[in-house]
């Protein structure tokens, strides 16, 4: 009997280490700039729109795995708009980090390594 507890016991606790070192889930929603002039809206189908100043300047999609952030498809940036980031949010802050560089500098210029907030 004490032999089936301890088996239990080490059981759950490898299922917590497991779940704790899970990846972090993605942060969807909207996302808005220092100077508020810029806001991403990131949405859980892996559709997104960069509005600047209220009108529309890009939308396509992007995926998730891991740790790593894939602009897939963009309206602005396409063909060949294709590029990945890490992403990393400490709430209520999104920063992205191209890998390598992104064939679109524009995108580059205007989100790699800057502060996006969560807007409530």
């Amino acid at each position: 009997m004490l032999h089936k507890i301890k088996s239990i016991f080490i059981t759950l606790l490898l299922t917590g280490l497991l779940v704790a070192c899970a990846s972090p889930k993605f942060p969807y929603g909207t996302f808005v700039n220092g100077d508020g002039s810029t806001e991403l809206h990131l949405k859980s189908d892996g559709t997104f729109t960069v509005n600047n100043y209220g009108t529309i300047d890009d939308q396509g999609t992007f995926s998730i795995q891991g740790s790593q952030f894939t602009w897939e498809t963009s309206s602005y940036c396409d063909p060949g708009g294709k590029a990945t980031y890490t992403w990393n949010f400490q709430n209520p802050t999104l920063v992205l980090k191209v890998n390598g560089t992104d064939p679109c500098s524009d995108r580059q210029a205007g989100i790699d390594r800057l502060e996006y907030r969560l807007k409530p």
